[in-house]
Order: structure tokens, then C-alpha cells, then sequence
């Protein structure tokens, strides 16, 4: 079935009256001043906004629709000594739509985190049982795209329910779970007949060989390359913040009084308060060390417990990191590092 592009928005009036519709939107990186740099998002769609499923990936990924920057755990209030705890409980309904192959692979992996291996984390599952995945085949690449060197189909996007296929003057619609299926009855007035097209074909910068890329990191763990990489990484944490798979967070609590809250918030494993244990010992003092931990973890030890990487290949961190740290370029080393050992 197709979704002719004019139909576009009047599909998504009809879903905006059923739940909160998330969809690739421009917004001001300079927070709202007149004239500051823009960036894309997912952002809640309202009647008229100006729905951007032109770009090939959007600044912030969806993440956040599913593990939120910052979140309440729970509040509790002591009265004597009486101490009642309250749960967040979360009732979400929201539609992730438009979302391309590289984050729809990166939510795979943070359901992964959050609902398997004995424990299922609750605010989470809770999320993920209320949203409804539309994914969208890509029609161009950007330099810093490499989601094929992870075996990533740009044209399909892993565990989504519905598949958008761009048909020229339309979508072709799919659906790919029972989910999918339901909602896509729903579309119905939306859409007409229409055969699938074929993908287009894409040129990609780079393909990167990461078939033993694992194996290899194993064996340069003490090696100096990391010493050298670390000397210009300023720490900040940008590179984690923008990655739709990085899950590392932080749990504080406020407290006012006789009550309060628990909450956590998102972290990364490049900042020195990260691995800090009690009685302030720090197994990673060093940023070499919290560096090298960062690319193990994504391309090596994340591998050994789930048997896929935790690197997308999307290339946001590539773009954004103030020092240009490029994990692509991290990847041939490794290769040209084991070769000369």
C-alpha cells in the first residue's frame, strides 16, 4: 500500500489524536535565540509542523523517547517513622516514525540491556510496550555513514512494525509485526494500492572490515595505541550523548525535608566520576583508560554478552566530536595495530 506524500500530514493529524507522534523535526541548537544553529530531533508533531523525513539522520536520535535524558525512579516521604515509596509509573503511547535502519538497530540493542539476560528494568519495558516503531528506508548516505560495515540493511530497519519505502510521490507502507499490522489497518483511508519499489542503491564513503574486529581488540588491550588516542579526547562526553546506543547513567536523589525523589540521568563511561567506587577508588583513573574502556565496550566486551556490536555505524559521533575522534578511523587501526604486532 502506498502513503501518498500530500497524505502525509492529514495521517499525522489523525495519529496525533490517538498518541504522541515523535517525527524528525528541525529545532534551534542554540536553545530558541533568533538566527542560532539548527538541529533535527525527534520532537513531538502538532498540526502544521514542519515534518523533516528529507534528512538522512537526524542530530539527536530517538533514544530519549525510550530511555529519557533524565527520569524520576521513584519519590518517598517519611512521616515519623513512616516511610511511604512511590513508583513512577509510566502509560506511555507514542509513535517513533521515520526512524532510519542505524537507530532502529540501536534500539534492538538497548532492548537487549533493559529486557533480557534476568532483568527486565521496568520504566523501560514500559516504553517500549507503548511505542509503536514506523521505520524509513534511506535514499542517500552521508560521509560519515557506515551502517553496512555492520551488516545493517539501509533500506530496512531491524524490529520496526511498520517499513516505510520511498516510492517517489509516495511510501510504500509495510508491515512487519502484529503491531504493525493493526496499526496499519488504521492508515487505511490514508493509503491506496501501490506495488513495493525496489531500494535504491547506495554509495557509502568506507566499508569497514569488522568481521574480527572483537578477536583483534582482545589481544591490543595494554597496547600504546590507546595512550596516544586519549591525548587529544577532551573527556566531555558528547560522543556518548549523541549515540542512539550508549545506555551508561547515573542515579542521584533530591531531597527536600521528609521527602524526595530518585532519579537517573544519563552518564558516560569517559568521565572520571563514572567508575568511581566507594571510598573514592577509581578502577579507570586515567582518561586513557576511560577512553579505551568506551571503544572496547562498544566494538568487543558489548559483543561477547549479546553477540552483536554496539556500534551502529551512523556516524553522529564521527560529525560531532570537538576533537575529531573518529570511530571508523579507531577501526582500521585496530587492524593496521594487530597486523604490525
Amino acid at each position: 500500500m502506498i502513503l501518498k506524500k500530500e497524505k502525509l500530514g492529514s495521517l499525522l493529524d489523525m495519529l496525533a489524536g490517538t498518541a504522541t507522534v515523535l517525527v524528525p523535526t528541525a529545532f534551534n541548537a542554540e536553545g530558541g535565540s533568533e538566527g542560532g544553529e539548527k538541529a533535527t530531533g525527534f520532537l513531538p508533531y502538532q498540526a502544521g509542523s514542519a515534518v523533516d523525513l528529507g534528512t538522512v539522520k537526524t542530530t539527536r536520535s530517538p533514544k530519549d523517547a525510550l530511555l529519557p535524558q533524565t527520569e524520576t525512579l521513584y519519590s518517598y516521604e517519611q512521616r515519623g517513622e513512616d516511610v511511604t515509596l512511590t513508583e513512577t509509573v509510566n502509560n506511555t503511547n507514542q509513535i517513533l516514525f521515520g526512524v532510519r535502519s542505524c537507530d532502529a538497530y540501536s534500539i534492538a540493542c538497548l532492548d537487549e540491556v533493559f529486557l533480557t539476560r534476568t532483568f527486565v528494568d521496568t520504566l523501560y519495558y514500559e516504553r517500549r510496550l507503548g511505542t509503536l516503531i514506523v521505520g524509513l528506508g534511506c535514499t542517500a548516505t552521508e560521509r560519515s555513514c557506515f551502517c553496512t560495515s555492520f551488516e545493517l540493511d539501509p533500506a530496512v530497519a531491524p524490529g520496526v512494525d511498520i517499513q516505510l519505502t520511498d516510492a517517489g510521490d509516495g511510501y510504500f507502507a509495510e508491515a512487519l509485526t502484529t503491531k504493525g499490522t493493526e496499526a496499519l489497518d488504521a492508515w487505511k483511508p490514508f493509503l491506496t494500492e501501490g506495488t513495493k519499489p525496489t531500494p535504491a542503491e547506495l554509495e557509502f564513503t568506507f566499508k569497514l572490515d569488522t568481521a574480527k574486529l572483537g578477536e583483534q581488540l582482545k589481544t591490543m588491550f595494554e597496547d600504546p595505541y590507546w595512550q596516544d588516542l586519549s591525548m587529544k579526547c577532551l573527556g566531555c562526553g558528547t560522543c556518548a550523548f549523541v549515540c542512539p546506543s550508549c545506555y551508561c547513567f547515573d542515579m542521584s536523589q533530591n531531597n527536600k525535608g521528609s521527602e524526595g525523589y530518585r532519579f537517573r540521568t544519563w552518564d558516560s563511561c569517559t568521565f572520571v566520576d563514572y567508575s568511581m567506587m566507594a571510598g573514592f577508588h577509581n578502577p579507570r583513573p586515567t582518561k586513557m583508560k576511560r577512553l579505551r574502556n568506551r571503544f572496547m565496550h562498544k566494538l568487543c566486551f558489548y559483543q561477547e554478552r549479546y553477540g552483536n556490536s554496539l556500534c551502529c555505524g551512523c556516524g553522529r559521533c564521527i560529525e560531532l566530536c570537538p576533537v575529531g575522534i573518529d570511530i571508523s578511523r579507531v577501526i582500521e587501526d585496530v587492524e593496521r595495530v594487530v597486523a604490525h604486532d
